[in-house]
């Protein structure tokens, strides 16, 4: 369809959700910072009814923010439950959305409780990490959480090393290491490998 001059392309489930849309229009300057975009990206959420989802991740390519939004449950992060938002840095407004895994992911969770303290997680860490910011959050452990796949609670560490950062996933119940990723810069934004 158009919205104004522009085209807009949306896809809408069979029970009437807003699965994706991108509104194709011109974003060549930049006139709003990173964190008024993610405010933008937040508002937008909140008009659509998602009054429960924290901004995660953000990183901007030339005139775009993009916005990781998770669900937020009694303070635990729900990394299946995820919606992306691309904001235009000229116009401060979102021009595109990726609702799928929230959709296919959403449910009520009974939340575990930990059964070990973030400290004796963080003791597991490696000893050349600093650890900058901690938090609780289910991860899932392969693509299919919206077909019965699995979830683990987690203590997720950002952490620094060498100038490097990681996020590390260490398992609430058990201690064990689950899953390590590096933040990459690329020409692209900031990364996650």
């Amino acid at each position: 369809g158009m919205a104004g001059e522009n085209n807009l392309f949306a896809q809408i489930s069979a029970d009437g959700k807003l699965v994706n849309f991108n509104w194709y229009m011109d974003c060549t300057d930049v006139n709003f910072g990173r964190d008024e975009c993610v405010e933008k990206a937040g508002q937008f959420l909140n008009k659509l009814g998602y009054k429960s989802v924290k901004a995660v991740w953000t990183t901007q390519n030339g005139t775009t923010t993009y916005v990781n939004f998770a669900e937020e449950q009694n303070g635990v992060i729900i990394y299946a439950d995820m919606i992306k938002v691309s904001v235009c840095m000229q116009r401060g407004e979102v021009y595109a959305a990726d609702f799928k895994a929230y959709i296919e992911c959403h449910k009520p969770r009974e939340l575990a409780s930990p059964a070990i303290t973030v400290e004796k997680a963080e003791r597991g860490l490696s000893s050349d990490l600093t650890v900058k910011t901690s938090r609780l959050c289910y991860i899932p452990l392969d693509n299919q959480t919206a077909n019965g796949g699995k979830e683990k609670l987690a203590y997720e560490f950002w952490a620094e090393s060498r100038g490097e950062d990681y996020y590390v996933y260490i398992d609430a119940l058990t201690g064990k290491q689950l899953q390590i990723f590096k933040v990459v810069q690329t020409d692209e934004g900031t990364l996650l490998l």
